[in-house]
């Protein structure tokens, strides 16, 4: 029925007999497209957005991020010294389910990806392991969970 409806605003010389190539073009291309269309993932519809906000530390510290001058942000101490703080400001992304941050220890232009992030709620508290997170931490492990607070 779609399809008669499509074929009659073609005009009538695609349609001839000596076109029938460009018919079946036609049609494979319209249910290409309608399978394209119907066939696009909700899951995994975490965006950069998603961290915005302050995230309690299992480790008792305090991260931020937010959307500072037209990037994304992340804030926090790099220190785990509490008489000497040392807050880094660093961008961040977030790609294939993984949340990368651009620390300088990729090179100064890429993104560090931690490949032990995970959601534990999503949209509110996240793992990743220590060594990950700080590393000059030792232990392996050691995972550090962040639940968002506001």
């Amino acid at each position: 029925m779609i399809l008669r409806r499509v074929y009659a605003t073609f005009p009538k010389q695609l349609l001839s007999a000596n076109n029938m190539q460009k018919k079946s073009f036609l049609t494979g291309l319209l249910f290409l497209l309608a399978f394209s269309f119907f066939s696009c993932s909700k899951e995994g519809d975490t965006t950069v957005g998603t961290f915005y906000g302050n995230w309690k530390t299992s480790y008792g510290d305090t991260i931020i991020f937010a959307r500072v001058n037209g990037k994304n942000m992340v804030n926090y101490d790099q220190s785990m010294n509490p008489a000497m703080p040392m807050n880094g400001n660093f961008e961040y992304t977030y790609r294939q389910d993984k949340l990368g941050i651009k620390d300088g220890l990729s090179g100064l232009a890429s993104f560090r990806f931690y490949q032990t992030f995970r959601w534990l709620e999503e949209g509110r508290s996240f793992e990743v392991q220590g060594v990950e997170w700080f590393p000059f931490i030792s232990s392996t492990g050691t995972w550090f969970t962040f639940t968002k607070i506001r």
